[in-house]
């Protein structure tokens, strides 16, 4: 664990599940009331997850196990923000 905040930590899916988490918390007032938290979820673990994996070297199984993940990665973060955050079940 001597570098835990680096690209190869990033490309795990706990590593875009706590990076998303933690920058959803962040961005969330931001958000415009069109664009669902779920949605942006969804699309920042995509691009985190299809970034990492291109800087890294991608191939098209690479690309498609990297989507799969992302999603993965984004029922995570909804789950961790519905324990942690939302505890009273409202938005």
């Amino acid at each position: 664990m001597e570098q835990i905040n680096d690209l190869a930590q990033l490309a795990t899916t706990a590593g875009c599940v706590a990076f998303v988490t933690i920058l959803t918390q962040y961005v969330k007032p931001l958000l415009p009331e069109c664009l669902p938290v779920r949605v942006f979820v969804l699309l920042a673990c995509l691009a985190v997850m299809l970034t990492v994996t291109v800087v890294m070297g991608a191939s098209v199984e690479r690309l498609l196990l990297a989507a799969v993940n992302a999603v993965i990665a984004a029922s995570a973060c909804l789950g961790a923000y519905e324990v942690t955050y939302n505890r009273d079940g409202n938005g």
